[in-house]
């Protein structure tokens, strides 16, 4: 399943917020992370900031889907929008 968060974090009124690109945001998050599986993540990441597609299977879109939800670092506003993102497959709902 591709992933494209190649796209910018819209504010409560549905419009982009400059500068935001939530690729790029959560690949921030992701290397933060001090545990887990290091390549993967690290992978995911850099094909994330370089505004690639991320092409995971089911486990890994469920884990991902995970960290999202858990995150102690991302806010409501863009959790909402990074599951958005997460929950499609190959770019359809």
């Amino acid at each position: 399943m591709k992933l494209d968060f190649n796209t910018p974090i819209c504010g409560l009124d549905g419009a982009p917020i400059p500068d935001t690109h939530a690729g790029k945001l959560l690949a921030n998050v992701l290397v933060s992370q001090s545990e887990g599986d290091i390549i993967k993540l690290f992978d995911w990441a850099t094909r994330m900031h370089r505004g690639e597609t991320v092409d995971l299977d089911r486990a890994d879109r469920h884990y991902l889907t995970n960290f999202i939800r858990e995150s102690k670092q991302l806010t409501l506003l863009v959790k909402k929008q990074l599951l958005d993102i997460a929950g499609r497959e190959n770019g359809a709902e």
